[in-house]
């Protein structure tokens, strides 16, 4: 677990706090007769990322991407490094 991608998911998680969106790390069960993944979801009104708890940091760091790709980040502070990220995972970077 490299200290950059600690770094990175915890700036994630305060980011989808800024717009929002509430980040859950559960452990979550696997049983016989169903899958259960990481990612967003709605729950009434509230939009969530759910991230199981056992992945490695750099999978968490994923499903944030994924989970918070859609928003828009324009007016809020993004470290350079969290800021090429997310234009990396969305095919925007230069």
């Amino acid at each position: 677990m490299g200290q950059r991608d600690v770094a990175l998911c915890e700036e994630l998680k305060e980011l989808a706090g800024r717009i929002g969106v509430q980040v859950r790390e559960e452990t979550l069960l696997r049983e016989a007769g169903y899958h259960v993944h990481s990612g967003a979801c709605r729950v009434r009104e509230q939009e969530m990322i759910i991230i199981d708890r056992n992945l490695p940091v750099s999978d968490r760091v994923d499903v944030l991407l994924r989970g918070l790709a859609a928003h828009d980040f324009e007016t809020h502070y993004l470290s350079p490094a969290l800021r090429n990220l997310i234009e990396r995972h969305r095919g925007t970077a230069p």
